[in-house]
């Protein structure tokens, strides 16, 4: 009996580790995701991500139409994109992957649907496949840019006002 229980926890210490092993393999989750982008914190090379909230929340006060490309322009951005991408809270990240069309890209960052407390979310600028730059926004502060469908707006999309957010034209 006494040779039996070392060799039993032998086999489970085996099990055990074979099975950590197989579950946390490095290459497992790069071929899943060779690239990643952080929406919290990442870099600015459009401009800053306050004056671009602030000439958005502007054109909403001005109430005339107005499109993405001006707003940027008013808020000093410079370099080239051309859509945004509108992350919410609690969206799954291969919906956004998705809607994106980054089916190569994991997103890493978006607001868990879970904090309660939290209105929060990204606008995303977008230049083909690639992210160039996000925008926090808070709610009902800073969250003036809407959409119908698809959370995806061209730079030269006209958007109007209803009161409370720009939202795109058809």
């Amino acid at each position: 009996m006494k040779k039996i229980i070392p060799i039993v926890g032998l086999i489970v210490l085996m099990l055990g580790a074979a099975g950590c092993f197989a579950s946390k393999s490095p290459t497992a989750g790069a071929a899943a995701c060779p690239l990643t982008y952080e929406l919290d914190g990442a870099p600015e090379p459009l401009g800053s991500a306050t004056s671009f909230t602030e000439s958005a929340a502007d054109a909403l006060a001005a109430g005339q139409p107005t499109t993405l490309a001006s707003i940027a322009e008013v808020a000093g951005w410079r370099g080239t994109w051309d859509r945004m991408v509108i992350v919410k809270k609690g969206m799954p990240a291969d919906y956004v992957a998705r809607i994106a069309q980054t089916p190569d890209l994991c997103w890493t960052g978006i607001p868990d649907v879970d904090d309660r407390w939290a209105s929060n979310g990204y606008y995303v600028f977008m230049r083909g496949a690639e992210p160039i730059q996000s925008v926090e926004w808070q709610s009902p502060m800073d969250d003036v840019l809407g959409y119908a469908g698809d959370p995806v707006v061209g730079v030269d999309v006209l958007l109007q006002s209803n009161g409370n957010r720009l939202y795109p034209q058809p």
